[in-house]
């Protein structure tokens, strides 16, 4: 699973697809990405955080 902010800078990546931790991250809109263990595109979400 891969965080993207909207300018499409890789802002976190986790091995497991299982979890991420927005705690960190500031308001705003985020993109996710879920792939595969091939690397392909399973789902996409945009997330807004407040």
């Amino acid at each position: 699973m891969k965080v993207y902010d909207l300018m499409g800078v890789l802002l976190q990546e986790s091995e497991t697809n299982k979890t991420i931790q927005m705690g960190e991250l500031s308001s705003g809109v985020y993109l996710i990405r879920v792939l595969n263990a091939g690397g392909q595109l399973v789902s996409h979400h945009r997330i807004v955080k407040h």
